[in-house]
């Protein structure tokens, strides 16, 4: 860890908030008794780098630092496990007459479901299947997008302006790539192990 990230972490515990708080308190209550400004700011940092070095050496510090770090952690795993859920409910809103890409698009909203279930079970992430998930709404909405200006220019008689060749055929193979993404991180959060490797443990374990 670096000494930034150390210094940053030390003063998210409950240990460095207090002692931010009793270093402002001390050098309040001196000014408040008469004593000079900055000699009173100065002595009240120095015991608060005297009590930080104190606690370091006692073991108190370094546990509200790794509590600090946990807590930080556990906030940017539920981040994102909510940025991907977000996600997943914006693309099972999505309506496509196309039987095939409604078929590659349902597939991403079932497996990513599982990725999800997965994600809240371990309370990690993949970095990859959440990316994964993002790239599939947006080929989503491309195609979309395509399908609407298709329809403008059909009804005025209109030369296509942004030609997107084998729209369906292309779409369809990313929403499976993507699929494929997703399924492969819930696997990995698993420990690697498919359903079938699972049900086999199970099965030996009865």
């Amino acid at each position: 860890m670096r000494t930034g990230e150390f210094i940053a972490y030390y003063l998210r515990s409950p240990l460095g908030i207090g002692s931010i708080a009793g270093t402002a308190g001390l050098a309040i209550l001196g000014i408040a008794l008469g004593a000079p400004v900055l000699p009173s700011i100065a002595a009240a940092l120095g015991l608060a780098v005297l009590s930080a070095g104190a606690a370091m050496l006692g073991g108190l510090g370094a546990r509200g630092i790794v509590a600090a770090r946990e807590v930080k952690e556990e906030n940017e795993v539920g981040g994102r496990i909510e940025e991907a859920e977000r996600f997943r409910e914006r693309l099972s809103r999505l309506r496509l007459a196309d039987s095939e890409v409604s078929s590659a698009l349902g597939a991403v909203v079932l497996y990513s479901g599982e990725y999800l279930d997965a994600c809240k079970t371990a309370r990690t992430y993949d970095p990859l299947a959440n990316h994964a998930l993002e790239s599939a709404l947006e080929v989503a909405n491309l195609y979309l997008s395509e399908l609407n200006e298709a329809s403008v220019e059909r009804r005025f008689s209109l030369p296509d302006a942004d030609p997107f060749a084998d729209s369906r055929i292309r779409v369809v193979a990313a929403l499976k790539d993507h699929t494929r993404s997703i399924r492969e991180g819930r696997i990995r959060i698993e420990g690697g192990l498919t359903a079938r490797d699972r049900m086999a443990i199970e099965e030996e374990l009865k």
